[in-house]
């Protein structure tokens, strides 16, 4: 019986064995048919996917938003093209203006990339809004003085080339070394040398050199349509102009009793200008009507130089008087004779466009004394003889013109002014001329025998006649403006033996 059972039990087991093989192969064809389904949606949808991905891709374009100094002007295809777009002008402007330095803008401009579908770039719209905003300016250096442009010129090494010029025109007669060193070398030998060899020889140093006006260079730019070819200065010209300045000629007519110190006082200005302006004159003389230049220059820039300058100067010797009662008077003899000494005069020199501003003597060295003049002086008087001391002619005198070589000739005396008009014998002696002269008008000539003569000019009265005894003091006439004069004043001449001499050499 149990042998049956395992037997039932058998047949049941093969049973839901088949029963379980016939689920799986239905399961496996419902599978199969629900995976080619899975597969062929999935293939689908690939192909769908690929097919839009590449229809947006065929239709992605990049675009570069364009931008001028922040502002935004269109949409360009490629940068490339603005940039041969602004080569391109450039070179045509700098080959039309190949003289001058010419600033672009174009650093102005800016992009932006951006992609997108079907994305439409205006070049032509960009190109043209940018020719319009681009713009184009020569550049130049403007010479600034004082906070005011006086002119521009094409680069800033031409503005300093002027500015050196100037100083240089001012200092090109200095000597650059120092002069200490030049004028020890000198004194070394200085008791070898004859001493009318040094006197008045000159040693000047260059202290400094500056330009006194505030003064600066700087750059700007002119847009290309206010340019024009005579917005830059000529340097040359501009060199002369700063030197003169704008200034209005100033011509004066010379009136009845000018003379050249009375014009420069009555136009408060020195007697150099008329004489640097005028350089006809002669002898100071001046004639009624002559037209004369008294304009100033006044320099747009001026140009200060201080300089040392080391002048060997004479130190005169001291004459030692020994009374004789057998001489005459005014006769001498010499028992020694007198030996000038030297000394050194260090001086401080200011010059404002080589015009002497100011004159300072900083140090005074003696470096040879002198050796006093021994003379025998006679005490005898006789009418008629003079001392051989002279005296000032008018009192408190005011010289208007000294002896020498000025303007082209000789001026043989002294011409001199003063409130008093009495004109006096400047040493004892006899009246020989007293007379009127075209040239000298009304003079006086004084022989004072004992080698001296003085001579008297232009007097408007004679108070004395020819062959009259005078003594010192004595009022001869009286100033005046006669003969070839400018002015009311005294032409006082000295004659030694009959040759003119310096009247400064003998007033006391």
């Amino acid at each position: 019986m149990n042998f049956f059972k395992r037997k039932e039990n058998l047949e049941s087991f093969n049973q839901d064995k088949d029963n379980n093989s016939r689920k799986v192969m239905e399961w496996i064809k419902v599978y199969r048919v629900r995976l080619s389904l899975v597969v062929l949606t999935m293939c689908v949808l690939f192909a769908v996917a690929y097919g839009g991905y590449s229809y947006v891709s065929a239709n992605v374009q990049s675009v570069y938003h364009t931008y001028f100094n922040g502002e935004y002007v269109g949409a360009l295809s490629d940068p490339e093209k603005v940039e041969a777009y602004v080569e391109g002008r450039k070179q045509d402007i700098e080959k039309q203006y190949e003289d001058y330095t010419i600033a672009f803008n174009d650093e102005e401009i800016e992009f932006e990339m951006q992609e997108g579908f079907k994305l439409e770039a205006e070049d032509d719209m960009v190109l043209s809004e940018l020719d319009a905003l681009l713009s184009y300016n020569i550049e130049g250096y403007e010479l600034v003085v004082d906070g005011e442009a006086i002119a521009m010129l094409k680069n800033q090494q031409e503005a300093e080339q002027i500015l050196e010029r100037l100083e240089q025109e001012y200092t090109s007669d200095v000597e650059k070394q120092a002069s200490v060193e030049n004028i020890e070398s000198v004194l070394l030998s200085i008791e070898d040398t004859n001493s009318e060899e040094l006197v008045g020889q000159k040693f000047i140093s260059l202290d400094s050199v500056e330009i006194i006006e505030d003064v600066d260079v700087e750059q700007v730019s002119v847009p290309l349509e206010e340019w024009s070819d005579s917005s830059y200065a000529d340097p040359e010209e501009l060199f002369e102009s700063i030197q003169t300045g704008d200034v209005t000629p100033v011509v004066y007519e010379v009136q009845q009793g000018d003379c050249i110190s009375c014009i420069a006082t009555d136009h408060d200005i020195p007697r150099s200008v008329i004489y640097d302006n005028n350089e006809w004159i002669q002898d100071d003389k001046l004639q009624i009507g002559d037209q004369l230049d008294l304009t100033i220059r006044k320099p747009k820039i001026s140009v200060k130089t201080v300089k040392t300058e080391n002048e060997i100067a004479s130190v005169h010797y001291d004459t030692i008087y020994e009374e004789d009662e057998e001489l005459l008077k005014g006769q001498t003899e010499i028992i020694q004779q007198g030996q000038e000494g030297m000394k050194v005069m260090t001086f401080e020199l200011t010059y404002v466009n080589n015009q002497l501003s100011s004159e300072t003597v900083v140090n005074e060295e003696q470096v040879l004394e002198p050796v006093a003049k021994i003379v025998r002086k006679g005490t005898k008087v006789i009418p008629g003889i003079g001392s051989g001391m002279f005296s000032w002619p008018v009192s408190s005198p005011n010289i208007t013109s000294y002896y020498g070589h000025r303007w082209g000739s000789m001026h043989k005396g002294l011409d001199m002014t003063s409130s008093d008009k009495n004109i006096y014998a400047a040493d004892s002696g006899t009246v020989v001329t007293s007379e009127y002269h075209a040239g000298y008008g009304n003079y006086v000539v004084i022989n004072h025998n004992n080698g001296y003569q003085t001579l008297y000019a232009h007097l408007s009265q004679l108070n004395v006649s020819a062959g009259t005894n005078v003594e010192k003091g004595t009022v001869l006439g009286i100033m005046g403006t006669t003969g070839n004069s400018t002015g009311v004043h005294l032409h006082f001449e000295v004659k030694v033996n009959g040759t003119n001499q310096n009247p400064s050499s003998y007033l006391n």
